[in-house]
């Protein structure tokens, strides 16, 4: 972690932010890369190690993630039976 620069962990992030296809043909989700990369920042932060240059370009916000396509979501009265079956 010594080793880590701001500049290594920008690509880092450019990475997470705009991930290569898989080889399985599923298309990562930019969503999932902004997940991943709160979870490495939660990790890079909480170690000793770390270089105070690249601990202020890690707490740098993150900004949102605009998703490109609707979520489906419940009709009420499936929303109802799903609650009617948990009881």
């Amino acid at each position: 972690m010594a080793e880590l620069t701001p500049a290594v962990w920008n690509r880092w992030r450019l990475h997470l932010v705009n991930p290569a296809p898989r080889a399985q043909g599923r298309q990562p989700t930019a969503m999932s890369g902004h997940e991943r990369l709160l979870d490495s920042r939660v990790v890079a932060l909480a170690l000793p190690e770390l270089r105070a240059d690249t601990a202020r370009t890690i707490e740098m916000r993150v900004g949102r993630v605009h998703r490109s396509k609707d979520k489906p979501f419940y009709t009420q009265a499936q929303f109802e039976a799903i609650q009617k079956a948990a009881r």
